[in-house]
């Protein structure tokens, strides 16, 4: 065995203190899923956490214990914007209300059960930070950028956990949290801290930790916590929020292959980076002898125009036109996402001539 691993175990010996309740665990810190299309909420109170400086002392050269952040989770079915606020509370039995909170937002979930918990004792864990940074450090946890951790079962590098950083908030100033550069601090020191993100589809993990640096206590603090999702904005907002750039964020542009085009997803409300278009394209029916087309859009959007088209021949490009058409009033909103509207379009549709109706979107 390489010496460094032999420092590493012999190491784990002097680390492995926590207990396995300690370690990252979302039970009863889950916020469930958002759409991002529907405007939702979800607090959770009587949460604590240990000491007042966990998230401040991930800032720091020698990184930070993870056992002294409380992890949360949530998950977001489509773009949004998301708030996130935590506020110190005495809530949940006897804690301490001072909690300065500070909070960071990753993109990933560490292990879950019936896999054991990730830890930043665990033997792989103490192996990749110290064969990749040339140290050990007082944990795994990282509050200005990506890091890695894994559980007790980890054996290679692709067992880690990835927490991919999308940033973070903290209450106070730098008399707080200290001098580290990049901090974003709200100036205040007031036991609450909220920040809002724009995040695209996926699962969320947030740390929170006390942003008082100079604080080495270890006693429970008390917080709750709410995560606020707002529909979306602007299509080049809603862009930018899934990663495109440049070619990859032109309308006509399909990245993710399944014949829909980032415009149609943007204004059906599907993911240009998942293959969704069964869930996503209109139906059809015939009623009293009118076809009719059925389709939940984007209704917040002013500068999205929508026009219903319809044709006899499909061979004919030139034949598409909207004469004849009609919008079907008093259409059933039930289930309709937050920001989007259920139309219904309709056209005589005689059994001796064939007829088609589109949708066309334009910006």
């Amino acid at each position: 065995m390489p010496l460094n691993n032999t420092l590493v175990w012999s190491t784990l010996a002097l680390a492995g203190w926590c207990p396995a309740s300690a370690h990252i665990s979302y039970v009863g810190h889950d916020f469930g899923s958002f759409t991002g299309n529907t405007a939702a909420s979800v607090t959770l109170t009587g949460k604590s956490v240990v000491g007042n400086s966990g998230w401040a002392d991930g800032t720091d050269d020698d990184w930070g214990d993870s056992h002294k952040t409380r992890p949360f989770r949530f998950t977001l079915l489509a773009t949004g914007k998301v708030t996130v606020s935590v506020s110190a509370s005495t809530a949940g039995g006897t804690r301490l209300g001072d909690l300065l909170p500070g909070y960071s937002i990753y993109r990933g979930l560490a292990h879950l059960p019936p896999a054991s918990p990730d830890h930043d004792y665990a033997d792989l864990t103490t192996l990749y930070i110290y064969e990749e940074f040339g140290t050990f450090k007082e944990g795994a946890f990282r509050a200005l950028t990506d890091w890695k951790i894994a559980n007790d079962e980890g054996v290679t590098y692709d067992d880690l956990t990835s927490f991919t950083y999308c940033g973070h908030a903290a209450d106070g100033s730098a008399a707080n949290f200290g001098s580290a550069p990049g901090i974003n601090g709200d100036g205040l020191a007031n036991g609450t801290v909220t920040g809002t993100f724009t995040l695209p589809a996926g699962d969320y993990t947030f740390f929170v930790g006390g942003s008082q640096y100079s604080d080495n206590t270890n006693t429970l603090r008390g917080l709750a916590a709410t995560v606020s999702v707002a529909p979306f904005g602007t299509f080049e907002q809603w862009t930018a929020a899934q990663g495109l750039a440049g070619s990859a964020a032109d309308p006509r542009a399909d990245s993710d292959g399944d014949g829909l085009s980032n415009l149609v997803e943007y204004a059906l409300g599907g993911s240009p980076s998942v293959s969704d278009r069964a869930g996503r394209l209109p139906s059809t029916s015939l009623v009293s002898g009118k076809l009719r087309l059925t389709a939940v859009i984007r209704g917040d959007d002013p500068g999205l125009a929508v026009a219903a088209e319809t044709n006899t021949d499909l061979n004919n490009p030139a034949g598409w036109v909207s004469t004849g058409i009609q919008s079907v009033a008093g259409v059933d909103q039930t289930g309709v996402p937050a920001g989007f509207l259920r139309v219904v379009y309709e056209v005589n549709s005689p059994v001796s001539q064939p007829r088609f109706l589109r949708l066309r979107f334009e910006r």
